[in-house]
C-alpha cells in the first residue's frame, strides 16, 4: 500500500499539483496523516523555521527494525544519536573539507571518459562504476576497477532492498509493528523471510568494506580514506561509540552518494541527446575559455557559467528524489500551521518536484533550458538555485551535498569538453534510435536503461584523456 501511495504522490507532484488551490495538502491513508508541502515558502516555514518540531523520521519497522537499516543517518529518529552522526558527517564533508577529495574524483572521472567512448547500452553501468570507485576510495581506500567487483554488487543489492522497504506502508508490518515478532512460516508473514535476506545485504554494506579497511590498517597497508583517518585520530580515546559512528557514516556515504549521482548524470546524458544545441553551446564555452582539448579543473569553474547553468538545469529538470525523504512532526504534541491542525506524528513531504517545476519560478518548466539561470552571460543570482530543493530540507538536508555537486560538475564539464554525445542509428534501417526519457523508481528516480554513442571530439581531446589516465596510474 505504501508503494502505491508513494506512486500516487509522485503522480500528484507531476500532474495534479497545479490544479490544487493550496500549497499545503493533507492526505489520510491507512491511519497515517501525510502533509504535502507544494511550495518553497511552505517548506521553509515548516521544515526550516520550525525544524525542531519537523525533523523526525517515520518509524519504518520493515526497513529499520527487520532489514537492518537502523545504522543509516537518513532514517534515524531525531535525537542525540542522530546528532552525533550528523556532526561527524558535517565535519568530514562540509564545503571546505570536501575539496580534499577532488584528486580521487578527477581520477574516477578521467577513467570514465576513456570507458565511455563507443556505442553502448551500458551507460548507466559505467556511471555507476565511476561513482562507486570514487566513493569506495574516499570512504575506505578501496580501489574498484570493474562493475563486477563484489563491492559494487553489495551496494546494488542493498539499495534495491531499501527501495522496497523505506516507504511507509510497503509492508503490513509497518502498520502493525507487532507482526515482526511472528515467525515467517505463519501465513501473511512472508515478509520475515525477505527481511532476513535484506538484513544480510544491509549488514554486508556496512561491515565488509569497513572490515577490509581495518585489516589493511593492521598491516599498515591502507590507502588514505575517511575511515582510516578517523579511526587513527580516535585511537586511545575513551569513546566506545566512535568506531560505530565512523562505520555507519562511511556506510551511508557508500550507499547514498552512488545512486543519486548516477541517476543525475544519466539525466544529463539524456538532456544532451534531446538538446544537442545545448551540448554545442557548452562545448563552445569550454573551448573559448580553456582551449580545445583541455580537461577542465575545479579552478576553471567560475569562468564557465554556461556549464554551471547546465548542472543546475539537470538538477531542476529531473530531480532524482522528487519527494525527498519524508519528515515527521513531533510525536509529543499537535501543531498548528496556517490555521491547519498538524497531528502529532504526521508524515511531512517536501515536494521537491513541485518546487523545481513551478512555472512562476521557472517558466516553461518541462523544457530543458540552462539559460534560465543566466543574465548577460553570467549566473543570475535572482533565479532560485535548484540546490534548495534537490538535496532535502531543513536539518535533514543531505550533509554530503558538497561532495555530490563537485562530482556532478567535474563529470559534466569533462564530458562536455572531450566527448560528443549522440543518438544511435539502427544499422538495418538507418533510422535514429530515440531513447526513452521516462524515469523508474520511487525512492530515487533514475532513467530507464538507454543506448547512445560517445565519440571523442578530436585528436587533441583523445590525447588529453589518455595522458590524464596515464598520469593517474
Amino acid at each position: 500500500m505504501g508503494r502505491h501511495l508513494r506512486l500516487v504522490l509522485f503522480r500528484h507532484t507531476q500532474i495534479d499539483s497545479p490544479f490544487v488551490d493550496s500549497d499545503v495538502i493533507h492526505m489520510q491513508v491507512g491511519g497515517m496523516s501525510t502533509i504535502i508541502l507544494d511550495s518553497m515558502e511552505a517548506i521553509r516555514e515548516m521544515l526550516d523555521v520550525r525544524s525542531s518540531s519537523y525533523s523526525d523520521r517515520t518509524r519504518l519497522p520493515m526497513a529499520v527494525e527487520l532489514s537492518g537499516w537502523d545504522w543509516a543517518i537518513s532514517l534515524m529518529p531525531y535525537g542525540e544519536t542522530w546528532r552525533k552522526h550528523r556532526k561527524m558527517m558535517h565535519e568530514s564533508f562540509n564545503v571546505v573539507v570536501a575539496k580534499q577529495f577532488r584528486p580521487q574524483l578527477i581520477k574516477s572521472t578521467n577513467a570514465l571518459l576513456e570507458r565511455l567512448v563507443g556505442e553502448s547500452d551500458r551507460v548507466l553501468d559505467e556511471l555507476r562504476l565511476m561513482a562507486g570507485s570514487f566513493i569506495l576510495d574516499v570512504a575506505y581506500g578501496i580501489k574498484v576497477k570493474s562493475t563486477d567487483d563484489p563491492y559494487m554488487h553489495i551496494v546494488e543489492t542493498a539499495m534495491d532492498a531499501l527501495s522496497y522497504t523505506a516507504i511507509y506502508g510497503s509492508f503490513l508490518v509497518d502498520y502493525l509493528p507487532a507482526l515482526k515478532y511472528l515467525p515467517g512460516w505463519i501465513p501473511g508473514c512472508g515478509f520475515r523471510r525477505k527481511a532476513a535476506i535484506w538484513y544480510q545485504a544491509s549488514h554486508d554494506l556496512i561491515e565488509k568494506p569497513f572490515a577490509e579497511t581495518l585489516r589493511n590498517m593492521a598491516s599498515d597497508s591502507e590507502s588514505p580514506s575517511f575511515t582510516a583517518k578517523l579511526i587513527r585520530e580516535g585511537a586511545g580515546k575513551a569513546d566506545p561509540e566512535r568506531n560505530e559512528i565512523i562505520r555507519n557514516t562511511a556506510g551511508i556515504i557508500y550507499a547514498g552518494a552512488a545512486e543519486t549521482t548516477v541517476s543525475t548524470l544519466g539525466w544529463f546524458v539524456l538532456a544532451m541527446l534531446k538538446h544537442p544545441e545545448v551540448q554545442r553551446k557548452a562545448q563552445a564555452e569550454v573551448d573559448a575559455v580553456l582551449g580545445h582539448g583541455a580537461l577542465p579543473r575545479f579552478e576553471d569553474r567560475p569562468m564557465l557559467p554556461y556549464v554551471e547553468a547546465v548542472v543546475k538545469e539537470v538538477l531542476r529538470w529531473k530531480p532524482v528524489t522528487p519527494l525527498a525523504v519524508p519528515h515527521m512532526s513531533s510525536l509529543d504534541y499537535d501543531d498548528e500551521f496556517r490555521g491547519f491542525r498538524i497531528p502529532a506524528g504526521a508524515e511531512v513531504v517536501g515536494n521537491a518536484w513541485a518546487v523545481l517545476q513551478d512555472e512562476t519560478t521557472y517558466p516553461e518548466p518541462t523544457t530543458f533550458n540552462p539559460e534560465r539561470f543566466l543574465r548577460d552571460g553570467k549566473l543570475d543570482p535572482t533565479v532560485q538555485d535548484p540546490e534548495v530543493a534537490a538535496f532535502g530540507f531543513g536539518r535533514r538536508m543531505c550533509p554530503g551535498r558538497h561532495l555530490a555537486i563537485d562530482a556532478l560538475w567535474i563529470n559534466i564539464a569533462s564530458i562536455i569538453a572531450t566527448l560528443n554525445i549522440e543518438k544511435c542509428v539502427d544499422k538495418a534501417t538507418g533510422s535514429v534510435l530515440e531513447p526513452s526519457y521516462e524515469g523508474r523508481g520511487v525512492l530515487v528516480v533514475s532513467p530507464v536503461p538507454f543506448k547512445c554513442k560517445f565519440t571523442v571530439r578530436s585528436a587533441q581531446s583523445e590525447r588529453a584523456i589518455q595522458a590524464a589516465n596515464l598520469f593517474s596510474e
